[in-house]
């Protein structure tokens, strides 16, 4: 159980597209880690994507974040954002349940939509 969970980790974390990836598993993958944060969808649409990017920790300080979405190294699913007024839509949900942030090469957080 321990051993697909990892390759899915490995995947997320180092593979490009997420276009595979099924969001219960991402889920279920990352259950106990650090880098999972949850958020309740209606948190997360009304906040632009430096705000998220620091609510969910990916950022130190709102500063930061506007500065890392504005230099280009804040990525959703994989797919850079450079826009800081960008909200994250239902398009950017993986299966309408987590969706994965990163900035620069290794740093990740999972936003799980919470319940309300």
């Amino acid at each position: 159980d321990a051993v697909p969970k990892a390759l899915l980790a490995t995947h997320v974390l180092f593979g490009s597209s997420l276009d595979t990836v099924k969001g219960q598993e991402l889920i279920e993958a990352f259950e106990h880690d650090s880098r999972m944060v949850s958020l309740t969808k209606p948190q997360v649409a009304e906040m632009s994507v430096d705000r998220v990017a620091f609510e969910s920790g990916l950022c130190s300080s709102k500063s930061e974040a506007k500065k890392l979405v504005k230099s280009g190294g804040f990525y959703i699913n994989n797919v850079k954002v450079t826009d800081t007024t960008y909200k994250i839509a239902d398009k950017d949900w993986i299966d309408g349940a987590v969706c994965v942030l990163r900035s620069g090469k290794s740093n990740y957080k999972l936003v799980r939509a919470a319940s309300n």
